[in-house]
């Protein structure tokens, strides 16, 4: 009996590159540690742990041009080297260690739909931030791996500037464009920001808050409506950018500091999180301070985490028809010639998190 081999990302990095060493991906010359290091989202040195493998296999060798590793001829038979299917890039920001419920869903659905029908799907990592625009770096992946088409998820601005300069046949699953030419698939994050405000304004919430980290400043805009408005309809008044502040950064600090300030301005009772790590952030602050939910505050998040069925009281929340959304995504891979945008509505979960305030 053979001794189990421990699944690591070094093993998931081995089997990607060695996948697309034997699909003539590279040609005669692998890319840098950095380039492979951000194609896979993992640390160059996790890039090299797995290269040393192929190494030992025989699959590849030091002591190309600038110390890269050449793939050695006699890998296998010819038509092993060349490149069998389409490929797909499903891109993030993040890597696979930091990756979303959202993300590693819609990448099992797109693998098995397409399976079969001539794609390869490929999760790469591209830092893509609300202003980041990396065109160079990402250039030198492309050309490594001559991608057909481009599935970006919560995409942004610069990167789909950089897909229409490149021709590169892009949709965003969720995200912000900016008027540039990309398809856009998404759950409209505005309708979601309504219906919860509708939820908290029918239990009496007449203070609200909303932080907004890292979001595109169209995003910014329509979410800071979708709260103002029917709080001046019912005579609440009271500055916008207070309710729904703005930071150009994310992470459990900003939003701990964001809750703090809040708390000591005008002490919302109902409050809104975009995902499930700025909501448990929050909670945290709260259950340091002896605020309980939702006997003190009611709280909703606009997304899902598996992680959530644990969390009690059980948060309210949305959840995005992902598999809906992913058959739909490859109708429009499969059929060239399909434009426009498309968007779907989030079913409501009112969970247990919601009461009147008190008083």
């Amino acid at each position: 009996m053979k001794a189990v081999r421990k699944h690591t990302l070094a093993a998931e990095a081995e089997r990607e590159l060695r996948a697309a060493i034997l699909g003539g991906q590279f040609g005669k010359t692998l890319p840098g540690l950095r380039v492979l290091a951000q194609a896979l989202g993992v640390s160059p040195p996790t890039v090299a742990d797995a290269l040393k493998t192929l190494v030992a296999e025989g699959l590849v060798t030091a002591g190309g041009p600038r110390r890269r590793m050449e793939v050695v001829a006699e890998t296998g038979p010819r038509e092993l080297l060349d490149r069998p299917d389409r490929i797909l890039w499903f891109v993030t920001a993040v890597g696979v260690d930091k990756a979303t419920h959202g993300i590693t869903d819609m990448t099992s659905f797109l693998q098995q739909m397409l399976a079969g029908a001539g794609w390869q799907v490929r999760h790469r990592v591209l830092a893509f931030g609300y202003s980041e625009n990396r065109s160079n770096q990402w250039d030198r992946m492309m050309e490594a791996e001559r991608p057909d088409a481009m599935i970006a998820w919560g995409g942004r601005p610069a990167l789909a500037k950089w897909a229409t300069q490149r021709k590169l046949r892009t949709l965003f699953v969720g995200g912000a464009t900016e008027g540039k030419e990309v398809t856009m698939f998404a759950v409209r994050s505005v309708d979601m920001v309504s219906h919860a405000v509708a939820e908290l304004l029918a239990l009496g919430h007449r203070r609200l808050f909303l932080p907004m980290c890292n979001r595109p400043a169209s995003t910014v805009k329509a979410v800071r409506q979708a709260v103002a408005q029917p709080l001046r309809a019912l005579g609440v008044k009271g500055q916008t950018k207070d309710l729904v502040p703005e930071s150009s950064y994310q992470g459990g600090s900003v939003i701990e500091a964001m809750v703090l300030q809040a708390l000591r301005s005008h002490s919302p009772t109902g409050w809104i999180f975009f995902d499930w790590r700025e909501f448990l952030a929050a909670a945290c602050v709260f259950r340091d301070l002896g605020l309980k939910v939702p006997d003190d505050l009611s709280m909703i998040v606009l997304s899902e985490d598996p992680v959530m069925t644990w969390y009690r009281p059980a948060p309210a929340h949305f959840r995005q028809p992902l598999e809906t959304m992913a058959k739909e995504v490859v109708e429009w891979m499969l059929d060239e010639s399909a434009t426009g945008n498309r968007y779907f509505a989030a079913d409501w979960f009112p969970g247990e998190s919601l009461a009147a305030p008190k008083g």
